[in-house]
């Protein structure tokens, strides 16, 4: 599916819309993870997603919508873990098995050597990661997920 800008905003306008000024909670985060896969999935090549909180030392998995192996729910991945530290440093990560550090049992178990996370601020932080079917597009997808960071960090920080 070619990308186009426009249409992009309008679902990403419409799932802002849909987004309560009350939001925030683990329940909350589900939902958007799940919308995300679902709205932009087929255009931004999105198969799966998790969803990560940070706590003791890790980001603790703590949802998975359209895993490729279920079992994985509660697995924490140290902060000492490569691949967590590129997010946690450019807030945006693209994966595209080629980065240093990556552990590609691990990767596969979770979606796959080629992914993209999202890092959203907050107490506690979390993390939105999604496996990538092939034929991503870097550019396009880089700026949809920047634009949906950009967008929950502002919803969020209005929450607070």
């Amino acid at each position: 599916m070619t990308f186009q800008a426009k249409q992009f905003y309008r679902k990403l306008d419409g799932l802002l819309h849909e987004i309560d000024a009350g939001t925030g909670d683990a329940k909350w985060f589900t939902w958007l993870l799940r919308e995300i896969v679902e709205r932009f999935g087929d255009e931004l090549s999105i198969e799966s997603g998790r969803l990560y909180s940070e706590g003791n030392g890790g980001f603790h998995l703590k949802r998975d919508y359209k895993s490729k192996d279920p079992s994985v729910r509660g697995l924490v991945i140290p902060e000492s873990y490569r691949p967590l530290q590129l997010v946690l440093e450019h807030g945006v990560y693209i994966f595209d098995g080629t980065v240093d550090g990556q552990d590609a049992a691990l990767e596969n178990r979770l979606g796959g050597l080629e992914s993209v996370s999202i890092l959203i601020e907050g107490r506690p932080r979390r993390l939105l990661a999604f496996g990538l079917r092939s034929g991503w597009d870097r550019d396009h997808l880089d700026f949809a997920v920047k634009t949906i960071r950009n967008a929950i960090n502002q919803r969020l920080a209005v929450v607070d």
